[in-house]
């Protein structure tokens, strides 16, 4: 694998150590998967976020989280749906009560950045266009499956 200098590589977590073995000049790159990416990128939430969610609006924990994972998805406008625009107020409170962690830096620093997505099989709609306008490059990695032998047992 060709690494230009100034690098970010976006891999799975399962992939890391094949990259790192792969890379044969010492070159200065940052390596992340695709999920540190995206939290980098838009935000990150606390554990005092989803303590917040579920006080204020009775959820569940893993209800909680479900919708902090959903406010990714949503921008700061008006949807015209119920859901939708529940989503916008929930992350417009959350930022006016600093529970969103940002990281502005991160937003600069990769402009200069050469940016390789490698491995990743299926990048949703919106991730994918984000990466191509900050101008990734996809490296595809097919699997390649051997024909093995296979055993079938009745116990």
């Amino acid at each position: 694998m060709n690494i230009k200098n100034n690098s970010l590589i976006i891999v799975p977590n399962s992939l890391k150590k094949n990259v790192l073995k792969k890379i044969k000049t010492l070159v200065n790159f940052k390596i992340m998967s695709l999920e540190e990416f995206i939290k980098k990128y838009y935000f990150d939430y606390s554990e005092e976020a989803i303590y917040y969610l579920m006080n204020k609006n009775n959820y569940k924990y893993e209800v909680a989280k479900v919708y902090l994972k959903n406010l990714y998805y949503v921008e700061d406008k008006k949807y015209n749906v119920a859901k939708l625009d529940e989503l916008v107020s929930i992350k417009k409170e959350l930022e006016d009560n600093n529970l969103l962690i940002k990281d502005d830096l991160f937003k600069e620093s990769i402009k200069t950045k050469n940016i390789v997505v490698y491995g990743y099989q299926y990048i949703n709609n919106k991730y994918e266009e984000l990466l191509k306008s900050l101008n990734a490059e996809f490296i595809n990695n097919d699997k390649v499956y051997n024909n093995q032998l296979l055993y079938e047992f009745n116990n």
